[in-house]
């Protein structure tokens, strides 16, 4: 005897954690999705983009993009993504776009500037391994700016442990000085 396979309804978390109900609906039971309000959600959209290569975006008219691939800079101890670009579906925004490919060319700035932060958590792990000098311990990992980042000023650069001890330090700048910082283990 041929059985027919069962639909079922998925829960599907997208890219900002909010979730959406979807589900293969039988043709005769198109009623049953208009009254419910599902909807197909689309693949994120990704793009090869000129300045950070493959990009993925997670948001519907207006969101987030990041990188695909780090970008490898041994010299500044760095390999490194954009983990939050602003923009819409046709790309990021120009902004957005002209502060992050300054901000590559200024990673020993970016080091210098968050030194502090890092010898914190050297100093608060030091019984884990850690130690200074910083450069020794950590690698920069990342750069991003959030949507909000034309009003608030403030942008992020991350930074994991090299050892086995692993850290991650997000350090939050605004006018060129630490704003605060958080550490995850």
């Amino acid at each position: 005897m041929h059985r027919t396979p069962r639909r079922r309804f998925c829960f599907i978390l997208d890219a900002t954690g909010a979730g959406s109900l979807i589900r293969a609906v039988r043709p005769n039971m198109k009623w049953l999705s208009s009254l419910l309000r599902l909807k197909r959600l689309d693949p994120p959209p990704t793009l090869i983009d000129p300045d950070f290569g493959k990009i993925s975006f997670d948001g519907q008219a207006r969101g987030i993009w990041q990188t695909h691939d780090d970008i490898e800079d041994l010299n500044n101890h760095a390999k490194y993504g954009f983990s939050s670009i602003p923009g819409d579906r046709g790309g990021p925004f120009p902004q957005s776009r002209t502060f992050l490919l300054q901000k590559k060319t200024e990673l020993p700035e970016l080091w210098r500037i968050c030194t502090p932060a890092l010898e914190e958590a050297c100093e608060r792990w030091k019984a884990k391994g850690l130690k200074k000098p910083v450069v020794g311990q950590f690698i920069l990992s990342s750069i991003s700016i959030d949507e909000d980042f034309e009003s608030s000023g403030v942008w992020d650069v991350g930074f994991e442990s090299k050892g086995d001890f692993w850290v991650y330090v997000e350090v939050h700048i605004k006018d060129g000085k630490i704003e605060s910082h958080t550490c995850d283990t």
